[in-house]
């Protein structure tokens, strides 16, 4: 394994942006990985990220999306934060569907209104 994918979408309510502001960010980034023992991996990005390699509750794991939602946060706003570490590539259409999903189980009919249409392949930075 020397190189890993990183997935990054920001998405906020202009209506209700928060301290943060309003944002539509959909990010793709390689990273080399440069050190691995048996339970992380570090990558060469400007904070020397560790990843656990297994699935675990509170770090940042490989090839498990971190999906933060927040309604109507004094500080967040309402906003939907995904962030992946993989070796695979991940299609936008399949980030959008997750993303669509953690909102419905999470607030359900209360938070459909997120604009996703922004997710497509050609808008990766």
């Amino acid at each position: 394994m020397s190189k890993v994918n990183y997935y990054r979408v920001e998405v906020t309510d202009p209506l209700n942006a928060g301290v943060f502001g309003s944002d539509k960010k959909f990010e793709v980034q390689e990273f080399n990985v440069i050190g691995e023992n048996d339970k992380y991996i570090a990558i060469d990005d400007f904070r020397f990220t560790s990843i656990r390699k297994e699935k675990y509750d509170w770090d940042t794991c490989l090839d498990k999306p971190s999906i933060c939602l927040y309604a109507n946060d004094s500080v967040y706003g309402t906003r939907a934060s995904y962030t992946l570490y993989t070796t695979k590539t991940k299609r936008a259409a399949t980030i959008k569907k997750e993303i669509e999903e953690a909102i419905e189980k999470k607030y359900g009919f209360f938070a459909r209104g997120f604009d996703l249409s922004f997710l497509t392949e050609k808008e990766a930075a």
